[in-house]
């Protein structure tokens, strides 16, 4: 693992990048860019993406190495129309991108940051695909999903967010059906957006337990990785929104799940 100390960089971004390359195999890389000067939206998003471009020239990584993309917005029903006619949104058949556009202010205050995940291996090509909710990536015989904004149609739109919660996770139980995957063996990571922690949280997580429950997810089993704060969509009535991570053909033994009973306790 090789980690770079934050810098900065011309005309104002702060730029962390981390590496994981093992000798022989695919490197893997995440890099986080965040404006931290003044300016319009334009000149943030303009000079995040030249320091994007300058980072991934020192890096050694081509631009359609990447794999996953989260932009953070500070304002995404004004700013996403803009973001979407910009490169960092580009995704092609021949090179497709997950993409995800959260609405949640970076620190300290700007107007929009960058998280991007690329991987590079020379002993082959990327074998990925869009699928309906973001990418699918083939490396052997796993197959690993990223799943970024379940759009919600209009009458799910109408409910209250217990029922979004099931809205989107049921929405997301039936994409894994259809590459082989369930929720409980599978799925290895879940992003959970709610636009208030104070007001929608508990009812959040009291809609996911009880779909966990339904799905076989118990405390004698495991619970899924998951990081639950506020956020928002472009789309202002959507109070939930649902991204996840999930490696299809994976076996039980190849996962670990972390405890740490002497300073916590069990999940519920």
């Amino acid at each position: 693992m090789k980690n770079s100390k934050p810098r900065a960089c011309d005309p104002g971004c702060r730029i962390q990048r981390f590496t994981f390359a093992p000798l022989g195999q695919a490197c893997e890389t995440h890099l986080s860019i965040q404006w931290v000067g003044e300016g319009s939206f334009a000149e943030q998003l303009n000079g995040l993406e030249s320091a994007y471009r300058e980072t991934l020239c020192e890096s050694d990584l081509s631009w359609d190495s990447a794999v996953f993309r989260r932009v953070f917005l500070s304002d995404a029903s004004n700013q996403e129309a803009a973001l979407q006619s910009s490169p960092l949104a580009r995704s092609t058949a021949s090179a497709p991108v997950a993409l995800s556009v959260i609405e949640q202010t970076p620190l300290p205050a700007s107007k929009i940051a960058l998280w991007a995940y690329h991987v590079e291996d020379s002993r082959s090509g990327l074998d990925r695909s869009h699928t309906r909710t973001g990418l699918a990536l083939r490396r052997g015989e796993l197959e690993h999903l990223w799943s970024t904004h379940w759009d919600l149609e209009d009458g799910a739109l109408d409910l209250d967010v217990a029922g979004q919660t099931h809205a989107v996770f049921q929405a997301y139980i039936e994409e894994l059906e259809r590459h082989g995957g369930t929720l409980r063996d599978h799925v290895q990571r879940t992003w959970i957006f709610v636009p208030s922690v104070d007001r929608d949280y508990g009812a959040m997580t009291a809609a996911r337990r009880e779909l966990f429950l339904a799905e076989g997810l118990t405390p004698e089993s495991h619970y899924l990785a998951s990081t639950g704060i506020a956020g928002r969509s472009s789309e202002c009535r959507q109070d939930v929104i649902l991204e996840g991570y999930a490696v299809v053909g994976i076996a039980s033994d190849q996962v670990q799940y972390l405890t740490a009973p002497d300073h916590l306790g069990p999940t519920q």
